[in-house]
């Protein structure tokens, strides 16, 4: 049976969380030695995406940003663009491999790249 006290001692915990979350803490860039250069191919395209869900193995699902069926405001890049991306990999659902942009072109919003859409140099 749970107690005052205990529910006391829960809120205080609570309490010193609230207290010492900094609303202003924003993440850095990630530093320069850990971006790479991505090149959309010769005769391509790539089209921002964003995870939609995860499936039941913990994999993420991709969206083309802002929806599949939307296509006004897509984030296209035409070839020979070039963008920076973090260095790792993301499988997704279906196996396909997604880096992830360095700085999204959406405030606040993580936007990700098709590995096959480009060259990672």
């Amino acid at each position: 049976m749970t107690t005052k006290a205990d529910i006391l001692n829960k809120a205080r915990d609570l309490v010193a969380l609230i207290e010492g979350w900094d609303e202003g803490e924003i993440q850095p860039p990630p530093p320069p030695a850990s971006i790479k250069s991505f090149t959309v191919r010769a005769g391509g395209k790539a089209l921002a995406r964003y995870v939609y869900s995860h499936n039941a193995a913990g994999k993420p699902v991709m969206q083309i940003y802002p929806g599949d069926s939307i296509t006004e405001g897509r984030i296209k890049y035409t070839e020979g663009q070039k963008l920076a991306v973090l260095p790792t990999l993301i499988r997704a659902d279906g196996g396909d491999d997604y880096y992830e942009i360095a700085s999204s072109p959406i405030s606040g919003f993580k936007l990700y790249l098709r590995a096959v859409d480009g060259i990672v140099a």
